[in-house]
């Protein structure tokens, strides 16, 4: 079988296609440059380019993996025409609402009026989470197979140096991180409330945040409001695709955050977790899923209770060791990106039967 891979996020998109490529001829479609084992990887414009005929017709492809409506917008006309099969993936589902950036909003109400329609033309359409796979059958009555994201444990565990960004970044105390995209729909701005309640307990406690987005200047604004700069470090968003480097981050902090208000899966929680750090998140129902034993949960939104769930674990050693290793026990019974590429693999083998 010959797949064009249309990447989506580029971990994601590593993890699972260099997995892929030990069973089957994986081409990658990315406008990131990235570099997979065994995998070639094309300019996206190259798949884009006259419609996609060209570059099909050079490659002769038997199944397209594409991963938003955006991409399928482009290649499904064309993969109808030449029968070509598609396997969609949702990784959430659209909420115009949230954006603040006029062209975003407008990308997203597009991806909204054409879901059922793209979702509805492909041979197979799997979802990250329950949480997804119910809430696309509610919004525009699609079925799906739910396939979970996975960690890759050579990167993610709790023998990564510890003292690497701590030195970087001349840390002496607790540090809490958060890697997320700085957007409403992360709700950053929860974490910035929760600082004062925590230094005031905890006074040489530290803030990390890892990403970038639209809410940033609001962040800073916020913080000096509260007078908490010196509390919060800023980290703009790092090499996406590398789990090293990120695995240095996970490892320096004491405890992971997430005060995401909407998610499809929750990757950067998984990942804290199976590298050995005790995580708060949102009780958001996929992290309830996901995270189900993994964790500790506070009220979305809540600052106040973020706040307490924190501290507890800081001022609780021997409960956030018990924390952290009941997490690592659950993640590594569940989660491996060598499972979830063989579900994937099942998938395909459906398709390629029909």
């Amino acid at each position: 079988m010959k797949l064009a891979f249309l990447w989506h996020l580029p971990r994601y998109t590593v993890e699972l296609a260099k997995r892929l490529a030990k069973q089957i001829d994986v081409h990658v479609y990315s406008n990131e440059k990235l570099a997979i084992d065994r995998t070639p990887v094309h300019n996206m414009r190259k798949l884009l380019w006259l419609g996609g005929f060209l570059e099909h017709f050079i490659r002769l492809f038997d199944l397209y993996h594409l991963n938003s409506v955006h991409q399928a917008l482009k290649i499904s006309k064309f993969a109808r025409i030449i029968r070509v099969p598609y396997v969609f993936v949702s990784h959430t589902f659209p909420l115009p609402k949230f954006e603040i950036q006029p062209d975003m909003r407008q990308w997203y109400e597009e991806e909204d009026r054409n879901f059922e329609e793209i979702a509805s033309n492909a041979a197979h359409v799997i979802s990250v989470s329950r949480y997804v796979q119910k809430n696309i059958a509610k919004r525009y009555n699609v079925k799906s197979t739910v396939i979970y994201h996975g960690v890759d444990w050579k990167y993610f565990n709790p023998n990564v140096p510890r003292n690497i960004i701590r030195k970087k970044y001349s840390i002496k105390g607790p540090l809490i991180l958060t890697v997320t995209r700085l957007h409403p729909l992360k709700d950053p701005l929860t974490l910035i409330h929760s600082i004062p309640l925590v230094v005031k307990v905890q006074p040489d406690a530290k803030f990390m945040m890892v990403g970038s987005g639209p809410l940033k200047s609001s962040i800073i604004a916020e913080a000096r409001h509260l007078d908490v700069m010196r509390h919060l470090l800023l980290v703009d968003r790092i090499t996406p695709y590398s789990c090293v480097d990120l695995n240095y981050y996970y490892s320096a902090a004491d405890l992971f955050v997430s005060t995401s208000i909407h998610e499809g899966f929750g990757l950067v929680a998984l990942e804290a977790i199976a590298s050995g750090k005790p995580t708060i998140v949102s009780d958001i129902p996929p992290f309830k899923e996901i995270f189900s034993d993994c964790c500790l949960f506070f009220k979305k939104s809540d600052a106040k209770d973020f706040a307490d769930k924190i501290l507890r674990l800081l001022l609780d050693r021997e409960f956030a060791h018990k924390v952290s290793m009941k997490g690592l026990s659950n993640a590594r019974n569940s989660f491996s990106w060598d499972v979830t590429a063989r579900k994937y693999l099942d998938v395909y083998g459906q398709v390629a039967k029909m």
